[in-house]
């Protein structure tokens, strides 16, 4: 699972963002969502992602052009917050 994170946060390439935003774990996609090589299409299709801790960093991303307003319980909720996809890729039993 890291090397899929590893991969959703650096690569370039559009396929691989393609096919990693179709990704069934949102941590894969919000690693995606994260990275600054994102496309622009991409980034505004995961601004829009069920899982609001996708669609916020999507949103966030500097390539997104879509504008979202989130409901500030779920931005500030800790696991939304969280930058630490490398370190703890498995949300279920975090510690934080």
């Amino acid at each position: 699972m890291i090397d899929l994170i590893i991969k959703a946060k650096t690569t370039t390439c559009k396929r691989t963002q393609e096919e990693l935003s179709k990704h069934l774990d949102a941590t894969v996609r919000k690693a995606l969502a994260m990275n600054r090589s994102l496309s622009r299409e991409i980034a505004n299709k995961l601004s829009n992602d069920v899982v609001v801790n996708v669609s916020f960093w999507a949103s966030k991303n500097v390539n997104s052009t879509i504008n979202r307003n989130f409901n500030i319980k779920d931005i500030t909720h800790k696991c939304v917050l969280c930058t630490d996809v490398f370190e703890n890729p498995n949300c279920l039993v975090c510690d934080k």
